[in-house]
């Protein structure tokens, strides 16, 4: 993990701009998603008056404490004034949600002298970590494929994970998923990594909803930006474009 994220996720008390009562909006997913792994999270969003039972403050001022982090969530032009309000308020640590991170907020960041992260979404960065808590892993892969399958496995156990093996099937030449595919295990993994073919991905998460699998970590080739969606619209907890690989080793 990048030591300046790792950093900035040791810090406790958040805010997120931009944060939705809507459970489709990213702005909902963000606070709800920090607000489980244990963080005291403060929504902020002035068309918002309640957000899941909580109150949510019109600006960063408004707020009863100070954040050590703000997180961005908003248009880039509600994002160069958020960043102002954070620098005269002294809140130095400052996300920008893709989507918020254009050239001219990342450079109005900088200038303010703020510590920022730009390249890297909340929500999946402090999902690794809570995922790599868990000591109960399901990898679903081509068994016949790569050394790369085995190397997951080996390197996963190694740490002290407990891994359950699932391969697809081929069926007339197609690839598909064996369902119910976690039937046969003896407990119920806390984390599914799913390491591909992405034509196996879409029954897999639907697999995870079922089995009321709430982690799912994506290897790249198993992933994309439809894919993702959908296991988001599942309200899985998605980790994507990261591979367990590097963040182990």
């Amino acid at each position: 993990m990048n030591p300046q994220v790792k950093d900035m996720l040791q810090r406790q008390r958040w805010a997120v701009l931009g944060a939705s009562a809507n459970p489709d909006k990213f702005g909902y997913r963000i606070f709800k998603v920090l607000k489980r792994y244990g963080y005291e999270v403060y929504p902020v969003n002035s068309r918002e008056s309640m957000i899941d039972g909580e109150p949510c403050f019109p600006s960063i001022a408004a707020l009863p404490v100070v954040p050590n982090v703000v997180d961005f969530v908003v248009p880039p032009a509600v994002a160069l004034e958020g960043l102002a309000e954070c620098a005269s308020l002294g809140i130095a640590n400052v996300w920008l949600q893709p989507g918020v991170n254009k050239p001219e907020v990342v450079a109005k960041a900088k200038d303010l002298g703020l510590n920022v992260i730009y390249q890297y979404c909340a929500m999946v960065e402090s999902s690794k970590i809570a995922m790599l808590k868990e000591k109960n892993w399901a990898v679903l892969g081509e068994s016949a494929r790569s050394s790369e399958d085995s190397m997951l496995f080996d390197r996963l156990r190694n740490r002290g994970y407990n891994v359950a093996s699932l391969s697809v099937i081929s069926v007339s030449g197609e690839t598909r998923v064996d369902a119910p595919l976690f039937a046969d295990l003896p407990q119920k993994p806390a984390v599914a990594l799913i390491a591909g073919p992405a034509s196996i991905t879409e029954q897999a998460l639907r697999e995870c909803k079922a089995a009321g699998i709430e982690y799912v970590w994506l290897q790249p080739g198993a992933e994309t930006e439809e894919l993702i969606t959908l296991g988001l619209s599942l309200n899985l907890i998605i980790v994507h474009h990261a591979s367990v690989l590097e963040e182990l080793e």
